[in-house]
């Protein structure tokens, strides 16, 4: 009785717990849950987009303490500090959502 209730083994639940490979994967898995309904949902997606792009579509597993560095760097080299600050929240929680579910190893520190 049970698996008809739920859906069997091969559950939506079940299939929504793969983890993420890369940082694009993981933009696309965590934004609604922590940015719905927010007022500036699409600018924190085109920030990430782009810390995506800028990063060069890591992995998760490449993520690291030196490639955030870098990105800080090459931040506030073009735009405010606080524009900046905003960029590396977004990052953070997303890096945070990914770690909180084991999806990445190691916090990077920024």
């Amino acid at each position: 009785m049970t698996k008809a209730l739920y859906g069997g083994t091969r559950s939506r639940f079940a299939m929504n717990k793969a983890t993420p490979v890369t940082l694009k994967e993981l933009i696309k898995r965590a934004v609604e849950p922590l940015w719905k309904g927010k007022s500036y949902y699409m600018t924190v997606v085109a920030n990430l987009e782009e810390a995506s792009e800028i990063m060069g579509h890591p992995k998760l597993s490449e993520i690291d303490t030196d490639m955030v560095a870098e990105y800080i760097n090459m931040l506030s080299a073009h735009v405010k500090p606080s524009t900046c600050n905003r960029k590396l929240s977004n990052l953070h929680s997303l890096l945070k959502y990914a770690y909180d579910r084991e999806w990445l190893s190691k916090m990077p520190i920024s």
